[in-house]
């Protein structure tokens, strides 16, 4: 009889061992599965991330020739401006303000 008890309580032993390897296996996986999604969640906003930077570089190029044509004249007329007052005058060619050779 000693030895029966013995033997049902091995098995006993086994058999609660086995559940605790399968329980914790299923809680590894579900671990692993939260773990992709919050990886797929990051890559995801990293594209995103990605997009809006492309879209806001558009944008500000978009607005840089937007204004360019309207900034630049007035650059120019006042470059030209100084460089009269100072003595100085520009290159037709390059726009560069070169010095006189008085």
């Amino acid at each position: 009889m000693a030895m029966a008890m013995a033997c049902s309580s091995g098995l006993g032993r086994a058999v609660s061992a086995e559940l605790i390897v399968a329980r914790l296996q299923q809680q590894l996986r579900e671990k692993e599965l939260k773990l992709t999604d919050i990886q797929l969640e990051a890559l995801t906003s990293a594209h995103q991330l990605d997009h809006l930077r492309d879209a806001m570089n558009r944008m500000q190029v978009s607005r840089l020739y937007t204004w360019l044509p309207v900034y630049l004249p007035v650059y120019l007329v006042i470059r030209t401006l100084v460089a009269n007052r100072t003595g100085h005058r520009t290159c037709s060619y390059t726009g560069l303000v070169v010095s006189s050779l008085h």
